[in-house]
């Protein structure tokens, strides 16, 4: 199955063993806009700098939780460069009337890949249940 993942969704289950576990699963294929990688990033190394400031988890053990997140990213996780989306993204907009300001780096991927007739999720959850389809899976 072939997912776009949402920032807030891939950080808190990067944190999480169940959710690594899931992300290196064969069967899934994951999806993230380039911009929403360094969200990301910036992300796990908030919390998990918040972890460790609020659990017994040492600095070390942090550090090694934050590379062991980023290499995750790196080896199972396709970026898609601004490139590839950018040209849907007034589209994309329209899509989500309630905020104009919003992020919409997921929709725009979503868009881009419904233009290639790849078939995706663009958005889910990691308990089974998945949400949001293109019409695809």
């Amino acid at each position: 199955m072939r997912l776009v993942v949402d920032a807030n969704i891939l950080v808190a289950e990067l944190l999480r063993k169940r959710g690594r576990d899931l992300i290196i699963s064969k069967n899934l294929e994951l999806f993230l806009a380039e911009k929403m990688k360094d969200e990301v990033q910036y992300e796990l190394q908030k919390r998990i700098a918040i972890i460790v400031s609020k659990t017994n988890l040492t600095q070390e053990l942090g550090q090694l939780q934050l590379e062991a997140a980023l290499r995750l990213i790196d080896s199972k996780i396709i970026t898609f460069p601004l490139p590839f989306y950018q040209f849907f993204e007034a589209e994309a907009r329209k899509r989500i009337p309630r905020d104009p300001n919003a992020e919409t780096l997921n929709p725009v991927t979503k868009l881009y890949i419904d233009k290639h007739n790849t078939p995706i999720t663009s958005n889910f959850k990691l308990n089974g249940q998945f949400s949001g389809t293109s019409g695809h899976s």
